[in-house]
Formats: C-alpha cells, structure tokens, sequence
C-alpha cells in the first residue's frame, strides 16, 4: 500500500463478452480499488459490494475508475 489518501471508488471491469461488473470499494487507495476489484472482490477482507452488472455483446476489455463523493 502507498501513502495516497484513501477514498471510496466505483470500480468498473469489462470482459471481452462486454460483461461489466461494477463494485463500490471503501476506504482504500485508488490502486488497491484496481487491485481488489480485479483480483479480491469476493473476499470479506475487503468492503467491496457489487452495486451493477451488465452483460451485452462487444469485443473490448478495459477497466475505469471514478471517486465516489
């Protein structure tokens, strides 16, 4: 973990089936949202919820991030 100031962040992640899982992810770095969301989103470690899942067709992968204010 860094010394950046700890937020809440909405973290989105999109699959190559255009599957976008969206989490709201608190009090942790912006890295460790990335982090926890792609690799950690199930464990009770973390407070990671799944606030929305959508699910089309499409053939890119990415993720976003925002600060939840």
């Amino acid at each position: 973990m860094t010394n950046e100031e700890k937020k809440d962040w909405e973290v989105t992640l999109s699959s190559m089936k255009k599957h976008d899982d969206t989490y709201l992810i608190r009090n942790v770095t912006k890295e460790d949202a990335i982090y926890i969301a792609e690799n950690q989103n199930a464990s009770p470690k973390y407070d990671c919820t799944l606030i929305k899942e959508d699910e089309s067709d499409g053939e890119d992968e990415e993720t976003t991030i925002k600060e939840v204010k």
